[in-house]
C-alpha cells in the first residue's frame, strides 16, 4: 500500500515541483523518494540512497497528498489535470495560464537551529 504526495521541494541551489511517496510496512508508514534515492544509487552513494528510504528532508511543502489522482470541482481541463504541482487558475470556466506570466523564486534560505 502506498501513499503519494506532491509538492514542493527547495534547496539553497534550486526550487521546483517533485512527487514522493510513503509505503506501509507491517503498519507503519515510511516516507520514500525514489527519485532523489534512485539518483543517489546511479552515483554509489548508498547513505543517501539509504536516507531517501525511510527519512525526508526538510525541504518539501506538501501541496496535494494524491498524485495523478484526477482534480475535482473544476470546469475546464488544465495544463496537468491530475497532479497540479505548479497551480492554476480558473475564471468563469477558463483555465488562465495561457495568460499569466508566473515564475518561481527562492528569495532566502537559511537553516534554522
Amino acid at each position: 500500500m502506498t501513499a503519494e504526495f506532491s509538492g514542493w521541494y527547495v534547496t539553497d541551489e534550486d526550487i521546483g515541483g517533485h512527487d514522493w511517496a510513503r509505503i506501509n510496512i507491517s503498519g507503519e508508514w515510511f516516507p520514500v523518494d525514489c527519485s532523489f534515492g534512485g539518483g543517489a544509487f546511479r552515483q554509489g552513494n548508498e547513505k543517501r540512497r539509504r536516507h531517501y528510504f525511510g527519512n525526508l528532508d526538510t525541504l518539501r511543502m506538501i501541496a496535494n497528498e494524491k498524485c495523478c489522482c484526477t482534480l475535482t470541482g473544476k470546469k475546464t481541463v488544465g495544463r496537468d489535470p491530475t497532479d497540479n504541482q505548479i497551480g492554476e487558475a480558473e475564471c468563469s470556466g477558463r483555465i488562465l495560464y495561457d495568460e499569466a506570466v508566473s515564475r518561481v523564486e527562492l528569495l532566502s534560505y537559511r537553516f534554522l537551529s
